[in-house]
């Protein structure tokens, strides 16, 4: 395992001997990349490019939306669902009491984000923009992050591909949506590669700051205590537990705030259960032959409960190839936890977020996949995108 987490110096090292004419060359990057690039230009250049372009096809495919029957108007596309609870939040903060159930409540969003918002619209007075801005950028800046650890992890063109299938996996509409999931990326990014780097404060930060965005943010923690442990091995100093130390006090604070403001420390997993927690995926021994008997009769009748076995065959597909990498042991402890909690805890129509906050696992399908096969699954994947897109806009028949 030690060896796992020093690979990817080795590898960042070859990489960088070699002459940026010769990484130019690469078939993958022609399309992108100037020779007059500096290759620090590159890697913001080209994850933001990408990330762009993504979110230019999303607009254009909104402007004809509106115009389709039950298009209610730009929010319904871009600040409905989950967007709405946020900015309801960054509003009026959270209530002292739970709702009751089966009812929902804000007490089951976390905290960044809407603070976020509210600091953004004292300045631009727009409650709805200041979550989509602070989405877009976040989001944006977590393409780079991601472009930066897949390149040191593997080499360039891997980068690039893991960056466009991200951008266009079917459920990225939610990067354009006011959503918590791309800062939350942003952060993840951010603490794995400062943890391969040695940067104990940052990778800490980064963790805590993640687990304050998302309840599956403090999975950090587990990337943080491995790395840790092995440099305290290697090192003989005490100073790499600044970053298992600081990751979990994002929701830790948060469950404090929410102990002083409703007297129940656990008030955010009450509000899940009672709101949310009627749709779980159901994949316990006794419960699963009548769940899959009944959703082979009507496969189509939901939606959501096929996105979500679609995501479970994308996952064993992920597992398999990230066997075959051999990624550092980092990598496993940050995407395999968010996975998990998916599947023990929350509700299915939200596996294909989770699945696409634990990146890694589509790092592991776009390495191997090049030239045609590669985009022949971007062209797939943006065209589930756009049709997902439209039916959450125009219809309740999926949920984002």
């Amino acid at each position: 395992m030690e060896d796992a987490l020093e690979r990817p110096r080795t590898a960042a090292a070859s990489a960088t001997a070699r002459q940026p004419a010769e990484l130019l060359r690469t078939p993958d990057l022609e399309p992108f990349a100037g020779r007059q690039l500096s290759p620090r230009g590159r890697r913001w250049l080209i994850p933001l490019g990408i990330f762009a372009a993504s979110r230019a096809a999303l607009w254009v495919v909104l402007i004809f939306a509106l115009k389709l029957p039950g298009a209610g108007g730009t929010n319904r596309f871009l600040d409905y669902w989950d967007s709405a609870w946020y900015v309801q939040i960054a509003k009026t903060g959270y209530p002292r009491t739970l709702v009751p159930a089966p009812g929902q409540s804000d007490h089951a969003f976390f905290p960044l984000y809407p603070i976020g918002i509210k600091i953004l619209h004292t300045v631009i007075g727009s409650w709805n923009v200041s979550s989509l801005l602070i989405t877009l950028v976040a989001s944006g800046l977590a393409m780079v992050a991601i472009y930066h650890l897949v390149e040191r992890l593997t080499d360039e063109g891997t980068a690039l591909r893991s960056v466009a299938l991200t951008c266009f996996f079917p459920w990225a509409f939610i990067f354009s949506m006011g959503y918590a999931e791309g800062l939350m990326m942003l952060f993840a990014a951010v603490c794995l590669l400062a943890l391969l780097d040695d940067h104990w404060l940052l990778a800490g930060v980064a963790a805590l700051l993640a687990g304050a965005v998302r309840p599956n943010g403090f999975v950090l923690f587990f990337p943080c205590a491995w790395a840790a442990y092995l440099a305290i091995r290697r090192t003989r100093s005490w100073t790499p537990l600044v970053a298992p130390v600081l990751a979990p006090l994002g929701i830790l604070g948060f469950f404090f705030y929410l102990q002083r403001r409703t007297g129940d420390f656990f008030a955010d997993l009450t509000a899940r259960q009672r709101g949310w927690g009627g749709h779980n995926i159901q994949f316990s021994a006794s419960q699963l032959p009548h769940v899959v008997a009944t959703y082979l009769a009507h496969p189509l009748n939901d939606l959501n409960r096929t996105a979500s076995l679609a995501i479970l065959v994308l996952l064993v597909i992920s597992v398999v190839l990230m066997v075959r990498w051999r990624p550092p042991a980092i990598l496993w402890l940050y995407s395999l936890p968010i996975i998990a909690l998916a599947l023990y805890y929350d509700t299915y129509a939200s596996m294909p977020r989770f699945y696409l906050t634990a990146f890694p696992l589509l790092v592991a399908i776009a390495r191997p996949l090049k030239d045609v096969p590669f985009w022949i699954t971007v062209a797939v994947s943006s065209m589930l995108m756009v049709g997902i897109f439209l039916l959450i806009g125009t219809t309740t028949w999926m949920l984002p």
